[in-house]
């Protein structure tokens, strides 16, 4: 199995991370042909990750306040937490 997520902006970050949004409005969709990031384009990134990484065990999306014990546990609890089509 292979999860993909994709990072956004959601409006409740860091002040650094919307710091350096509001300096280079193409974060967090920067062009990767500069595979060379500086301290403060890295410190951003590895700041989005992990408010993003975070966020997947909110309480509002998994239904539940303790975290899940696997990742089958977690894909569980979100399936639970979508409304029917």
């Amino acid at each position: 199995m292979m999860l993909y997520f994709k990072t956004s902006m959601t409006g409740d970050e860091e002040s650094l991370i919307e710091g350096y949004r509001r300096a280079n409005p193409a974060f967090p969709n920067q062009s990767t042909l500069d595979p060379f990031f500086d301290e403060q384009q890295f410190e951003a990134y590895r700041e989005l990750g992990v408010h993003s990484a975070e966020s997947l065990f909110n309480s509002i999306l998994t239904g539940s306040n303790s975290k899940p014990q696997s990742v089958e546990e977690w894909l569980k609890r979100l399936y639970k937490t979508i409304p029917p089509s």
